[in-house]
C-alpha cells in the first residue's frame, strides 16, 4: 500500500534511483514498520510516501540535510553512506478520516489521471455508497451496470456519471440522486459508446480503468485515439482494504444472517434427512433476513476428501457421519462466509481428533491475525500442526482471503506473503481433507482491530445439532 514517487531534475537519474528503492514490508495507514533505503549521491530529490487513505510524509533532501514535512516521522542521515534512512513506527494520522470520494481523487491523481472508470459492481457499489445512494446494491442489484465515471478536482470527486446500461437504466435514473444517468433505451447507441464519446468530449490525456474489456477499449480508440487508457484497480488493493465505519456495519449484517443460517442449517441434521433438507432451512432463514443471494455447500460421509464424493447433497446423513457445510452468501452487497463441521452421534476416535484438530489450527490461527503478523508465518502455523500427524498434504488451500464487496485483499496463503494491518477484514479457514476419513473445516470471518483479531461470525465452533 506503498507508492514512492521519486522527482529529481534529471529523468536518467529518477530511473536509477527509483529503480534502488527497497521496500521491506507493505505499509497501510500510514505506518513506517520498516527501514528504507534510497542511493542519493549529490542529486536533490525529494522522495514522497502516501497513503491514500490515511495522509502522506513527504522527506525533501537539501543540502545533506533531510526535513520531515506533513508526520511525525523521524529520519537520519548515514555519514558513511549516501543513503535516505526512515524508522518510523507512529501511525501518519490526519484530524479525519478522508472519505471514500477523497481518497479516490488523491490516488488518481498520483497516477496523473482526472478521471476513473468503475466498471466492476463492487467498486462501483464501494463509489456510490453514502453520495448517490444509502445502498446501491439495491439499485445495481447485479454486474450490469457498465461503467460509472467519476471526475476529480481539487481533490474531491465534482462529477458522477452512470452509464447503466438498457437493463437498468430506469432504476438508475429513478433511484440515483446527486449524478447523472446517461439513459439507455432500445434505440440508443450502446452504453460502451456513450462512454467512449463522453471521453472524447472530456479531451483527457489519461483515463483509469479498474478493468478494461476488448469491446469498451476499442469503442474509446475509434472516437478518442489520443486518450491514454490504464488499467489500474486501485480501489480494490488499497482503497477498500482498510474498512471504514460503513463496511464494518455491512460485514457485522452479512456476519449476523451468516451465523443465522449456519445454526438454523445445523439444528436440522440428523440421521435420515439429507444435507439439501438441513441447507434448505438454511437458505430459507438467510433469505428472510436480507441476503440477496445465497449458497450452501453441504458434504456428508466419510468420502469428503475436499467436498468430493460426499458432496452429493441428496445423500442421506447417517450415524457418525462427518457433516461439512461451508457458505458464501451476499447481503446488502457485503460477503458472509463461514464454514463449520461436525459429527453426527459419537463418530470414530479417528474424526474426533480430525475435527479437534482443525478446530485447534483455527484457533492457533486466527489468534495470530494481528496488525504486523506475516501471512506466511500464520499459515505454517497450521501446517506444523498437521504435519506430525502425517496431515500437512491435505491442506489444499489458502488459509484466508479478503472480505467487503468482493475480491478484496489481503490473502494468506503458501505462496502469497502478506503483512496485515489494522482495518483488515479476512477469511480464516484451515481445513483437512482426508480420503477415507473426512473433512473438516472452521471459517470465520476476521476484523483485524488495533488489540488484535475480532470475529464477526459467532456460531459456536461445534455447532448444535438437532436432538
Amino acid at each position: 500500500a506503498l507508492d514512492v514517487g521519486v522527482v529529481s531534475q534529471h529523468a536518467h537519474t529518477t530511473r536509477i534511483l527509483s529503480g534502488e528503492v527497497v521496500v521491506d514490508e507493505c505499509i497501510h495507514r500510514c505506518q513506517i514498520v520498516a527501514t528504507y533505503e534510497v542511493p542519493i549521491d549529490d542529486v536533490s530529490i525529494e522522495i514522497e510516501f502516501v497513503d491514500f487513505g490515511f495522509g502522506h510524509a513527504r522527506l525533501r533532501h537539501a543540502a545533506g540535510v533531510y526535513q520531515v514535512a506533513q508526520s511525525n516521522g523521524t529520519c537520519e542521515v548515514s555519514s558513511t553512506r549516501s543513503t535516505l534512512r526512515t524508522h518510523d513506527k507512529k501511525r501518519l494520522m490526519p484530524p479525519s478520516f478522508p472519505s471514500r470520494r477523497q481518497r479516490l481523487a488523491a490516488a488518481a491523481a498520483m497516477r496523473g489521471a482526472e478521471i476513473f472508470v468503475a466498471t466492476q459492481r463492487p467498486n462501483q457499489l464501494y463509489l456510490l455508497a453514502g453520495a448517490q445512494h444509502e445502498d446501491p446494491s439495491c439499485v445495481i442489484s447485479r454486474g450490469t451496470c457498465v461503467a460509472i465515471l467519476f471526475h476529480h478536482r481539487g481533490g474531491e470527486v465534482a462529477e458522477t456519471v452512470v452509464f447503466p446500461g438498457i437493463w437498468i437504466s430506469n432504476a438508475c435514473r429513478d433511484l440515483l440522486h446527486d449524478c447523472e444517468v446517461v439513459e439507455n433505451g432500445l434505440a440508443d447507441p450502446t452504453a460502451e459508446e456513450q462512454l467512449a464519446h463522453r471521453l472524447a468530449s472530456m479531451a483527457p490525456r489519461r483515463v483509469l480503468f479498474d478493468q478494461l474489456s476488448d469491446s469498451l477499449g476499442q469503442s474509446i480508440a475509434k472516437v478518442a485515439p489520443s486518450i491514454e487508457l490504464v488499467v489500474d484497480d486501485f480501489v480494490t488493493t488499497l482503497l477498500r482494504r482498510c474498512k471504514d465505519e460503513a463496511d464494518l456495519v455491512g460485514l457485522k449484517r452479512a456476519a449476523q444472517v451468516a451465523d443465522l443460517g449456519m445454526q438454523t442449517a445445523f439444528a436440522n441434521v440428523r440421521p435420515g434427512v439429507s444435507c439439501a433438507d438441513a441447507i434448505a432451512v438454511g437458505t430459507a432463514a438467510m433469505l428472510a433476513a436480507g441476503a440477496e443471494s445465497v449458497a450452501m455447500a453441504p458434504a456428508s460421509g466419510i468420502g469428503t476428501g475436499y467436498l468430493d464424493s460426499g458432496e452429493d447433497p441428496r445423500r442421506r446423513i447417517e450415524e457418525g457421519d462427518m457433516v461439512f457445510i461451508d457458505m458464501g452468501i451476499w447481503v446488502h452487497g457485503y460477503l458472509g462466509d463461514m464454514t463449520r463441521a461436525a459429527i453426527v452421534g459419537t463418530g470414530s476416535a479417528e474424526q474426533q481428533d480430525l475435527l479437534a484438530t482443525v478446530q485447534e489450527a483455527y484457533q492457533r490461527s486466527s489468534s495470530l491475525m494481528v496488525p504486523g503478523a506475516r501471512g506466511e508465518e500464520i499459515y505454517q502455523t497450521v501446517v506444523d500442526l498437521y504435519a506430525p500427524k502425517g496431515w500437512a498434504p491435505y491442506f489444499v488451500h489458502h488459509l484466508s482471503h479478503g472480505l467487503g464487496l468482493g475480491g478484496d485483499v489481503p490473502r494468506v496463503a503458501a505462496d502469497h506473503a502478506e503483512i496485515l494491518h489494522v482495518g483488515d477484514a479476512l477469511s480464516c479457514e484451515p481445513g483437512c481433507y482426508i480420503p477415507g476419513l473426512g473433512g473438516a473445516r472452521v471459517e470465520n470471518m476476521i476484523y483485524v482491530g488495533d488489540s488484535g483479531p475480532v470475529e464477526l461470525t459467532t456460531t459456536p465452533i461445534n455447532p448444535e445439532l438437532a436432538s
